[in-house]
């Protein structure tokens, strides 16, 4: 091809055809431009088709973790409302409106003693933010939605770790004295007490009973699991409707 061109350009000149030369130069130019324009566009659809594949391999990553997030958000949800609930409880006990259910007053006992954090399931977003990856992610949407998750789950954390303070400083401590923890441990599955149980739990009722303190304690510990709840209620909004984003993008 290049031989075929050369020897057009070589008659052209050797017949001092100089206008027909130029008029055939310029032509051979944008079809050489023509050809790189071609190249080009073809190099940038392959690394657009690249791209994508890495895209897609992130955003079901992301999607296989919020699928996680729901089941372990509405865990959660349930269990801090049940620990608010169990509190709630006691302080019943501490007021007097409860007595007879020793069951119940142990269960409770145990349920709102219970620590426990949650983790989030959000690695594949961690790993493109910490490795300066997001960008691989082209829907502003899906990216801003990942962005107030991690929000959320740092203002979460901000909660346990308040929470966390609460429980040691009054509610362990304050107990110490007045509940029989290996009791509240051990037999918080029974469905029935033997003799000395529950001479121990009546005492430790008795032991609790009008304590303004610990009931503000258990006061607390209603609140703040409930807020935490309110909190993962919120994330669990934002996972579901990153979740269709997510699903719709990948559908593409």
């Amino acid at each position: 091809m290049i031989k075929f061109f050369r020897k057009i350009r070589q008659n052209l000149l050797s017949e001092n055809k100089f206008s027909k030369y130029v008029i055939y130069a310029v032509g051979e130019i944008i079809l050489v431009v023509i050809g790189i324009l071609i190249a080009l566009q073809l190099n940038i659809t392959r690394e657009k088709k690249d791209l994508r594949k890495i895209e897609l391999v992130h955003l079901n990553n992301i999607l296989q973790d919020l699928n996680k997030e729901v089941k372990g958000l509405n865990w959660m949800i349930n269990f801090k409302e049940s620990q608010a609930n169990a509190s709630d409880t006691i302080r019943d006990y501490i007021d007097g409106n409860r007595q007879d259910d020793l069951i119940s007053f142990n269960r409770n006992q145990f349920r709102a003693f219970i620590w426990r954090v949650y983790h989030p399931n959000n690695n594949s977003f961690s790993e493109l933010k910490s490795s300066g990856q997001l960008s691989l992610i082209n829907s502003n949407d899906i990216r801003q939605h990942l962005l107030n998750l991690d929000a959320k789950y740092l203002q979460l954390s901000m909660m346990e770790e308040h929470l966390k303070f609460e429980y040691h400083e009054f509610l362990y401590k304050k107990n110490i004295e007045s509940i029989d923890y290996e009791l509240m441990f051990t037999s918080r599955r029974k469905t029935d007490f033997d003799k000395q149980d529950s001479i121990l739990l009546k005492e430790n009722l008795e032991m609790i009973k009008g304590d303004k303190s610990l009931r503000n304690t258990y006061v607390l510990a209603s609140s703040n699991n409930r807020y935490i709840a309110s909190i993962c209620k919120d994330i669990l909004d934002i996972v579901e409707k990153t979740k269709v984003l997510v699903e719709d993008d990948i559908k593409k």
